[in-house]
């Protein structure tokens, strides 16, 4: 466990007097713009496991129709996928937000998806590692769209009988994703189209970070249906031109993944990922597992890190917040960061009321984030609420500590102002030549960090 459970159980407190995500679970409807919403209904299949239940997120066909077509469509999803789901899971069943052809992954889809996995996870005791999003027709395009965007939410994925539309493969770097199509499901080419884009995932490998998982079926003799859950059944897998025989799944293949919340190796295509609406609930919509997009991010970003022996390596990108969980790291508080030619030792802050914003954030215990350091130029995009200093070289970090450890009152720390000779009217870059370890804050209301290391004071400012 990489998370501190009492912290975790005083953010679920706060986040289960939610009254706004309560009303949400009661209705099974979360509020979209433009007076839309997305809908759901649920079984639930025996009890939790010891890390809670698996949720899987069901996506139905229909698309482009009347309301009455797709609503028969969703209530017909669940009992269709109800030949493999295992005890200990929830199935929910999402209605699609409109009823055009894009209904899962029109640019609303995202924040909801992502606010209902939350939901689930704060109400339910859903295990946020074994979250899983399947989808058939329209529902496989949604799945195809969706996890490619959201992956880091997920511990699997599949499309079947759907169509990837033309969606980057890139951030799929850490997600597993079963796809499958009847051999006679020739409309858009779905039964060869899958194949391209399994090629296509599989070529990432030893091009972009991470471990890309694929696997693809077409069902032989199948139309446009949902087979791939009927054992047995003869298909042709991986590309391959002979039929073979299996009792294997998209549930079995599934359930056989969980979610990895720290992965050591990550890529990520941004213009991808930044999808309209991305922060509508909150400003979680920018993160990536642990890298948080700002303003103008490369197109391209990979990063690697090495716990083990606190090396974290940035590959491709930059103007990006890397957010670390110290408890991850084997050799102590220093990490040494490889960018753009540079190498930089970091001390890493181990700040808990970060880690307790960030855990309420992500309505997650494995994101406590309790250090950050920034890679180029990051300007953050949206407020994200309580934030530190970032972690500092070790050099500045080794200056501040000679001083001492103690908190003092504001009538102290003024009598010490004076005595350092610091006039109010003073720059900034001469308090720091003065007295190097403190970090001054302009304006009305700003906060003054008078600390050193790792321990930060804050004393707001009346002056």
């Amino acid at each position: 466990m990489s998370y501190d459970p009492n912290l975790w159980n005083a953010v679920l407190a706060e986040l289960r007097n939610d009254p706004t995500r309560v009303n949400e679970m009661n209705s099974k409807k979360i509020s979209c713009q433009n007076n839309q919403s997305l809908r759901w209904y649920e079984k639930v299949y025996g009890s939790p496991s010891s890390g809670g239940y698996a949720l899987f997120i069901c996506l139905h066909g229909g698309g482009q129709g009347s309301a009455s077509m797709n609503d028969g469509q969703w209530k017909d999803i669940i009992p269709f996928e109800n030949g493999g789901f295992q005890n200990g899971t929830i199935a929910v069943a999402c209605r699609g937000i409109t009823n055009t052809w894009n209904l899962h992954f029109v640019n609303e889809s995202y924040p909801a998806i992502t606010r209902l996995i939350e939901d689930y996870i704060i109400f339910r005791g859903v295990d946020p590692n074994r979250v899983y999003i399947m989808g058939f027709s329209a529902g496989g395009d949604g799945t195809y769209a969706l996890s490619e965007r959201l992956p880091h939410l997920l511990a699997a994925c599949s499309p079947q009988g759907g169509h990837p539309n033309g969606v980057s493969t890139i951030n799929l770097c850490n997600c597993p994703i079963y796809m499958a199509a009847g051999e006679k499901d020739s409309a858009f080419k779905r039964n060869q189209v899958c194949v391209e884009y399994y090629n296509k995932i599989m070529a990432q490998n030893g091009k972009y970070l991470g471990n890309y998982i694929a696997k693809v079926e077409v069902v032989g003799g199948s139309p446009h249906s949902f087979q791939c859950w009927k054992v047995p059944r003869k298909s042709y897998f991986n590309g391959s031109k002979s039929l073979s025989q299996t009792n294997e799944t998209a549930f079995t293949f599934m359930y056989s993944h969980t979610r990895n919340p720290h992965p050591t190796d990550i890529s990520l295509d941004t213009k991808t990922f930044l999808t309209p609406l991305r922060n509508y609930y909150t400003p979680r919509g920018n993160t990536f597992y642990n890298i948080e997009l700002g303003r103008n991010p490369s197109p391209i970003i990979q990063v690697q890190i090495n716990y083990n022996n606190n090396v974290i390596t940035v590959k491709e990108g930059t103007n990006f917040k890397l957010n670390l969980l110290s408890s991850l790291f084997r050799g102590g508080d220093v990490v040494t960061v490889v960018a753009g030619g540079k190498s930089t030792q970091y001390r890493l802050q181990r700040d808990a009321n970060y880690a307790k914003n960030n855990m309420k954030l992500f309505c997650d215990p494995n994101y406590g984030y309790d250090s950050y350091i920034t890679i180029g130029n990051f300007q953050p995009e949206v407020n994200v609420g309580y934030l530190p200093q970032p972690a500092q070289p070790v050099s500045q970090a080794s200056q501040s500590q000679a001083y001492p450890q103690v908190i003092p009152s504001q009538a102290q720390y003024q009598q010490q102002m004076a005595g350092y000779q610091m006039a109010y009217q003073q720059p900034y870059g001469q308090y720091q030549q003065v007295y190097p370890g403190m970090q001054y804050g302009y304006g009305q209301n700003q906060y003054l960090n008078y600390g050193y290391g790792r321990q930060q004071y804050g004393y707001q400012r009346y002056w």
